[in-house]
């Protein structure tokens, strides 16, 4: 996989986010209807985790694999430290810390995207679908707090174009940073990734689902939307 070619899969999250925060400004969707997205963007990251990331590097490199999740549990508790100083009020600090915590964690996914297309085209192709899910949904909390702070469409627009733009920049780095690396380090940024998409399923989008009333309908959504990714990934 050419630097060329990763990147121009991961214009497809990017074009979700831009085409979500659109959505948003223009028409903020019902709560019912953000839980429903949450859990099944949930159920697709979880998927990619349990079938595409872990399977590999538990039963090759398990010293390794525990290596990785150990920094990729002190990178996520570092990160949600730092968003949470956001988490409360609307003002314009706290917006554009909020984007700058949004942007570091859409970089990590993209260099973690980029270590999976050295894993195999199948494996990259499927995290950039768990992917494009998770920043479509990331562009609408933003731009619903963006919102809120009462910053106008085009800047709004602006500031989660320019968030989901960090997912190309970390695609392109891991392609670069990892071209010769052996396989040990691959496996250890694969275990760091992992952790960085679990953090994704249960600090943002289960928790976000569950903030607000729910239909009954929205939970089975996190299992369906799994096996969904589990039939697509047999077939592959």
């Amino acid at each position: 996989m050419t630097l060329v070619q990763s990147l121009w899969y991961t214009f497809i999250p990017v074009a979700a986010a831009i085409g979500g925060s659109t959505i948003a400004i223009l028409r903020d969707p019902s709560e019912a209807v953000q839980s429903a997205f949450q859990h099944i963007s949930a159920g697709i990251i979880f998927g990619a985790v349990a079938l595409e990331l872990l399977p590999p590097i538990r039963t090759q490199f398990p010293l390794i694999a525990v290596l990785g999740f150990s920094l990729g549990i002190a990178a996520m508790v570092a990160l949600r430290s730092l968003s949470k100083s956001f988490d409360a009020g609307f003002t314009a600090a706290r917006s554009r810390g909020f984007v700058a915590a949004s942007a570091i964690d859409v970089l990590i996914d993209g260099f973690v995207l980029g270590a999976t297309f050295k894993l195999g085209m199948k494996q990259g192709l499927l995290l950039t679908v768990a992917l494009t899910f998770g920043l479509l949904f990331l562009s609408l909390s933003v731009a619903t707090t963006l919102s809120h702070a009462k910053l106008s469409r085009p800047l709004i627009v602006l500031a989660t174009s320019g968030m989901s733009l960090a997912m190309p920049l970390g695609a392109a780095l891991g392609t670069i940073l990892l071209h010769d690396a052996g396989t040990p380090v691959l496996a250890t940024v694969l275990a760091f990734g992992s952790v960085v998409l679990m953090y994704i399923v249960t600090e943002e989008l289960l928790v976000r689902a569950h903030r607000v009333r729910r239909s009954s309908w929205a939970m089975p959504l996190f299992f369906l939307a799994f096996l969904g990714y589990l039939v697509i990934d047999e077939l592959g």
